[in-house]
């Protein structure tokens, strides 16, 4: 293995979070880049990438493509992660060393969160099936994405309507811009390989923009959109009530309450500023007024809904 991470695979590059993966990691013009995309998938790459056509099921085809490669970069849409296992399985046996699992969200290794969070537990079922592999596995752990949480009204902040619900106990958690998560993942492959082995194999990447409060996230939208608090609809209810409203979903089978307890464990448990490793990966400062502008031009109609999400 080189010194570096070089020789890298990515599932899912043209996605939402992908793409952001694949420029930053052009920027570098370092590394040999495999993109693992669908037949039947019509997005087009630069032709210094290659393209390996495969379907996630198609073991062999999977393991042609990963054969030689230091790590394989996984960023599958929600509907996609039935895929995940398969996709491992091959990658162990092209003899690859590291994966960074579909995960990029709320931290997964924090026991609070992944006691009171279904999908975050399922997460942990991952980690130990790489481990099972033989391989090592570093999780890239963001918090919600502030660009597309706010384009699409995860923080129940619905620029589209125009309505809001506000949390009064939220702490003043991490969230993290699609652009800074693909900026981050491609300057921590650069890191030495010694450095990675010693302090990120097996444990989670922290990456973040800003850290505040949802009612901050809230005034920081009204002045994106020149407006005051008495141009909106606006409630007021606690993080606990968010919790139950999430419990009280999945109770009944409906697995989009895992969502709302995504949402409001990162009001509750959404401070990860002492782990941030952003001075170590050279992450620039970015402009949180600047990024609420550009969310607010790409506001999706219709608001936020967990299907919006499992199609992203």
């Amino acid at each position: 293995m080189s010194s570096y991470l070089k020789n890298v695979a990515l599932v899912g590059a043209s996605g939402n979070l992908g793409s952001k993966v694949l420029s930053a990691l052009l920027k570098q013009d370092k590394r040999n880049i495999t993109v693992v995309s669908r037949p039947s998938s019509s997005a087009q790459f630069p032709a210094s990438v290659e393209v390996h056509k495969a379907e996630y099921t198609d073991a062999a085809s999977l393991q042609s493509a990963f054969k030689g490669k230091d790590v394989v970069v996984i960023m599958l849409a929600f509907a996609g992660l039935q895929d995940e296992i398969k996709i491992l399985e091959a990658a162990a046996r092209a003899g690859v060393k590291y994966v960074i699992p579909s995960e990029y969200g709320a931290p997964s290794k924090n026991p609070k969160m992944a006691d009171a969070v279904p999908l975050l537990k399922a997460k942990l079922d991952i980690h130990k099936k790489i481990e099972s592999l033989g391989m090592k596995y570093i999780v890239v752990s963001t918090n919600g994405w502030i660009d597309y949480g706010l384009q699409y009204g995860m923080f129940d902040i619905d620029l589209a309507s125009r309505r809001a619900t506000l949390y009064t106990d939220s702490v003043s958690f991490n969230t993290t811009t699609t652009a800074q998560i693909g900026a981050g993942i491609a300057s921590f492959l650069a890191l030495p390989t010694d450095l990675i082995e010693k302090q990120f194999a097996n444990e989670c990447l922290y990456l973040s923009s800003f850290q505040l409060t949802q009612p901050q996230l809230f005034e920081a939208v009204l002045k994106a959109t020149g407006s005051t608090e008495s141009d909106w609809q606006v409630g007021r209810k606690t993080a606990e009530d968010k919790l139950a409203e999430g419990r009280k979903k999945l109770e009944a089978g409906d697995m989009s309450g895992n969502f709302d307890m995504l949402v409001g464990m990162s009001f509750v448990e959404g401070d990860y500023s002492a782990q941030v490793a952003n001075e170590l990966l050279g992450l620039g400062q970015e402009d949180l007024d600047e990024v609420v502008r550009e969310a607010v031009k790409a506001a999706a109609p219709g608001g936020w809904s967990a299907g919006s999400l499992l199609a992203g």
